[in-house]
């Protein structure tokens, strides 16, 4: 019997569809350029088609994979978020960062800390102190 090594036809297709529009706009967000988020998506979804050995990924593993992927192509201080007002510019990039993942994402804190790479503490204080500017 010959082992899959690879995700493709209807399982890529459910991953898409159950995933595709988030991906779509966390790295439309974060890139600030459409052109450079469908890309990107496109890069993430090969990703998860070339390493998935015959699983299906979990959506830890593709929002995990789709946070790695933008960091990596870091555009600026998300550009795309330039009209929020400015409540939301007045935070720095790593409570703006926080922010999107946790919330845009819609991922636990503990999730979060670890995919940003920083102690679950200190996440939350980021959280926190935009909660505090965002709501002046």
């Amino acid at each position: 019997m010959k082992q899959q090594t690879a995700l493709s036809g209807p399982y890529l297709e459910r991953l898409l569809e159950q995933y595709g529009d988030r991906v779509y706009r966390f790295c439309f967000v974060w890139l600030g350029d459409g052109i450079r988020a469908e890309k990107t998506v496109q890069e993430i979804f090969s990703k998860l088609a070339s390493g998935a050995a015959g699983r299906i990924p979990r959506e830890s593993d593709v929002m995990e994979l789709t946070v790695q992927i933008c960091q990596t192509h870091k555009n600026g201080d998300f550009p795309a978020l330039k009209e929020c007002g400015t409540a939301f510019q007045q935070l720095d990039f790593r409570e703006k960062q926080a922010v999107l993942v946790r919330y845009y994402l819609g991922l636990s804190a503990k999730k979060t800390a670890y995919l940003l790479k920083i102690p679950r503490i200190l996440l939350l204080k980021y959280l926190e102190e935009a909660k505090a500017v965002l709501s002046e």
